[in-house]
């Protein structure tokens, strides 16, 4: 099946899950943690070496961005929140399945960056990607999302 076909199943069940209150809704929001965190992944390849904290202690604002974003866009084509209950906690699953150790540290870096800037171009970045990969007629593994340049220098934003 391709990532459009299953957007279109995820947009069709949100009229559904909408009406559905508590256990419904967080296995919406699971599958959705599993699909974003399944994407990230087929993006690790061309990635290299996924770090959220890097060598320096310092937390990688852009690649945390870049997940909010990935994250967010996918829910919201869902037609989920990031911002409720449930939406939170899956975002800490997302960061969590790239960095457990970090995570408390990361979730409080995502909250107070350093560098706002970094984190926004992170956002944009993972939002755009997430939104043409919805609307793309090709699987995940034949996409290259911009992840990879949340850890690279050549990239200067």
């Amino acid at each position: 099946m391709s990532f459009k076909k299953w957007v279109m199943q995820r947009r069709a069940l949100r009229f559904v899950g909408e009406s559905q209150p508590g256990a419904a809704a967080k296995e919406r929001y699971q599958g959705t943690v599993l699909s974003v965190v399944k994407f990230l992944h087929t993006q690790r390849a061309p990635a290299g070496d996924v770090r959220l904290v890097l060598k320096t202690g310092e937390a990688n604002i852009k690649a945390l961005g870049y997940i909010y974003g990935f994250t967010d866009a996918a829910f919201q084509i869902a037609g989920m929140d990031i911002g409720s209950e449930y939406g939170v906690s899956a975002l800490v699953a997302v960061i969590s399945e790239f960095d457990r150790p970090n995570a408390d540290i990361l979730w409080h870096r995502l909250k107070c960056p350093g560098d706002a800037r970094a984190l926004m171009d992170g956002v944009r970045m993972g939002f755009d990607d997430y939104c043409q990969l919805a609307e793309s007629e090709k699987t995940p593994g034949q996409l290259i999302l911009r992840w990879e340049d949340c850890f690279t220098m050549r990239n200067p934003n």
